[in-house]
C-alpha cells in the first residue's frame, strides 16, 4: 500500500532483492510483474542448480581437424553405435563423412563414393536399424551405411521412392515417401534392405485428408507419434499385430509440427515446435476439447514470434543434460541462427544463446566421450563443452570455437512491494560467485534509458597470491565470492528499476543483487 506521510525522523530503509535466478527468462509479462526469481532478458545464460546465472559453456571442434568440404550446410548427423562401430556420422556437400576418434583427435574419413542429393542444403534425416545406418533426403532411393560404405537398398526391396522422412521404431524402419506425403510405409521385422522387405500393404494412411506428414517419432512402448502441421496422432505399432491393424488415434486436430528435427525425448514427454511455440505432448495429451493448453514456451513468445516462417522446417533440438535446446532461423536468417533453452530442472526458459545454433543435433558416446555434438550452417560439427566440471573447467570452456561469448541479464523491475509510491534509491549491491568475467551494470529506471553505475568492473573473488612456495598443501580462504556495490543516492526518484549486468567475454556468474532505497510521501501525479 502506498504511504501517504511519513513522519518519522528516520526512514525506513527498503530492500528488495533477487537471491536466485531459477525463474528463468519471461520476456511477455510486464517486468514490474514478473516472480521473484524471473528476469526480462537472459543473453548466452545458464542456470546452475543453485539458481546461479553463469555464462554457458562454449563449443570445440569435434576432431582436430575441420570436417571437409569448406563451409557447405551440414545436411544431417547421427551416432552409429554397432559391436564394431563408434560412427559420427555425417552428411555434408552430397556426401557421407566418419569419425570414430576421441573428441578433440583425429580426423574425418570420407566414404568413398558421393552421395547426390537435389540440393546441398537438403535435410538428410537418419535411422539405425541393427547393423545398418540408413537415410533419406526426399530425393534420392533409400540409402544405408555400413560402417565403411554407402550401399544402396535391394532394387526389388519394394522401398518407396524417394522417402523424405524416417524413424526406427520397434525393430522396424518407417519412412514417409515424397511421392505420398500422408502415407507411412513400413519394412519387415529387421529387414529394410532385403529383396521384398516393403510392399504396399505395409503401409498406412494418416488423417484420411490428404494433407502431407510432417514428422514421425518413436516414443514409449510401442508408440509411434506422426504429425501434421495442425494435427498429432499416435500409432500403436504393435509387432505381434498385423500393420492393417494398428490403432490410430489422434492427439490433437489444432496443435502439429512444424520442424522434423526439433522433436526430442525428455523423460517420459516428447517436446517440439509447432505454429504457436514450443509444445509438450504431456501437455498437449492433458488438454481437453474445451481447453486447449498454452504452449511451453509461453514466457519467451517474443523470440517465437521472430522466427522466420519461411525457413522454420530446418529447426532442430536435442535433450542433453536437463535442457531441451532448439535452434531456430530468426528474422531474414534462412538457417538456424540461435538457440533458445529450456531448463528442466526449474522448469524455466534459460533465455537465448547467439552464437549457438545446429543445423542438427546427436551425441557421441564413444567411450570416454559423451558429448552433445551439433552441425552448423558454415559447415563444422562442434561439440558443447557443458558436461566440463568446474573442477577442470578452463578458460577456454566459455568460447565459442575460440570466439568469446558475450553475457547479458535484464533483471525483473524492483519496486520494493509498491507499484504505486516514489522511492528514492540508496544502493545496489551484487554478488558474484566463481566469476571470471568483468562486467558493466546499468539501471533502467522506470522502463527508461539504461545508466551505468558500474563500468568494466572485475567479478573475480579476492585471492591470496604468495611469493613463495609451500612445502605442502594449504587452504588460505575460497575467494570464490566476490560482493560489488554502488551509492545510487541524489538520483530522481523512481517507482521501479531494473539492473543489466552485461560482460563481453569470460565466465560471468550472477548469484544474488540486492537494492535499496527510501520510500517518498505519495503524491498524486497530476497532468
Amino acid at each position: 500500500m502506498p504511504v501517504l506521510n511519513v513522519e518519522s525522523l528516520d526512514d525506513p530503509l527498503l530492500f528488495d532483492a533477487t537471491g536466485s535466478f531459477s525463474g528463468g527468462m519471461d520476456s511477455i509479462s510486464a517486468p514490474r510483474l514478473l516472480s521473484e526469481f524471473a528476469s526480462s532478458e537472459l543473453i548466452n545464460v545458464d542456470i546452475d542448480r543453485t539458481g546461479t546465472a553463469i555464462t554457458r559453456k562454449g563449443t570445440a571442434s569435434l576432431s582436430s581437424t575441420a570436417l571437409p568440404e569448406g563451409t557447405a550446410y551440414v545436411q544431417g548427423m547421427a551416432f552409429f553405435n554397432t559391436q564394431t562401430y563408434d560412427q559420427m556420422v555425417v552428411a555434408k556437400n552430397r556426401k557421407i563423412f566418419h569419425f570414430s576418434s576421441t573428441a578433440g583427435t583425429g580426423a574425418w574419413t570420407q566414404e568413398g563414393s558421393s552421395y547426390l542429393t537435389n540440393s546441398a542444403s537438403d535435410e538428410v534425416h537418419f535411422a539405425q536399424l541393427e547393423d545398418k545406418l540408413f537415410f533419406t533426403d526426399g530425393t534420392s532411393d533409400l540409402k544405408y551405411f555400413n560402417g565403411s560404405a554407402v550401399q544402396s537398398v535391394h532394387a526389388s526391396s519394394g522401398a518407396p521412392a524417394a522417402p523424405k522422412l524416417i524413424a526406427s521404431h520397434t525393430n522396424r524402419l518407417f519412412v514417409v515417401p515424397s511421392g505420398e506425403p500422408d502415407a507411412i510405409y513400413v519394412s519387415d521385422l529387421l529387414d529394410a534392405e532385403g529383396s521384398s522387405s516393403w510392399s504396399v500393404i505395409q503401409s498406412i494412411r494418416i488423417g484420411g485428408d490428404g494433407d502431407p506428414i510432417t514428422a514421425i517419432y518413436p516414443w514409449t512402448g510401442f508408440r509411434l507419434l506422426a504429425f501434421k502441421r495442425t494435427a498429432t496422432y499416435v500409432i500403436n505399432a504393435d509387432p505381434t499385430a498385423t500393420i492393417a491393424n494398428w490403432e490410430i488415434q489422434t492427439i490433437d486436430k489444432s496443435v502439429g509440427c512444424i520442424a522434423p528435427r526439433s522433436l526430442a525425448q525428455v523423460g517420459a514427454d516428447v517436446y517440439w515446435l509447432a505454429l504457436d511455440g514450443v509444445r509438450s505432448l504431456r501437455r498437449t495429451l492433458a488438454g481437453t476439447e474445451q481447453e486447449i493448453s498454452e504452449p511451453l514456451s509461453k514466457p519467451i513468445d517474443s523470440i517465437i514470434q521472430d522466427i522466420n516462417l519461411a525457413y522454420v522446417q530446418k529447426s532442430a533440438g536435442f535433450y542433453y543434460l536437463n535442457r531441451y535446446i532448439l535452434s531456430v532461423p530468426t528474422g531474414l536468417s534462412q538457417n538456424p541462427d540461435i538457440s533458445i533453452v529450456f531448463n528442466t530442472d526449474f522448469k524455466t526458459w534459460s533465455g537465448k544463446w547467439t552464437g549457438f545454433a545446429g543445423t542438427c543435433f546427436a551425441r557421441y558416446t564413444r567411450a570416454p566421450n559423451d558429448d552433445m555434438c551439433l552441425g552448423t550452417s558454415n559447415g563444422r560439427v562442434l561439440r558443447w563443452r557443458g558436461n566440463v566440471s568446474e573442477a577442470t573447467e578452463a578458460e577456454v570452456d566459455y568460447r565459442d570455437d575460440g570466439s568469446d561469448i558475450a553475457t547479458t541479464i535484464v533483471t525483473r523491475e524492483f519496486s520494493f512491494r509498491d507499484v504505486v509510491s516514489l522511492k528514492s534509491l540508496y544502493g545496489i549491491e551484487l554478488e558474484f560467485y566463481e566469476s571470471l568475467a568483468n562486467c558493466t551494470v546499468q539501471i533502467i529506471s522506470d522502463g527508461g534509458s539504461p545508466e551505468t553505475v558500474l563500468n568494466n568492473i572485475s567479478t573475480i573473488g579476492s585471492q591470496l597470491i604468495l611469493p613463495f612456495v609451500l612445502n605442502a598443501a594449504a587452504i588460505l580462504g575460497s575467494g570464490g565470492t566476490k560482493r560489488r556495490g554502488r551509492d545510487l543516492s541524489g538520483r530522481t526518484p523512481v517507482r521501479g528499476i531494473q539492473v543489466r549486468i552485461a560482460s563481453d567475454s569470460g565466465k560471468l556468474a550472477l548469484r544474488s543483487l540486492v537494492l535499496s532505497s527510501f520510500l517518498e510521501s505519495y503524491r498524486p501525479q497530476v497532468l
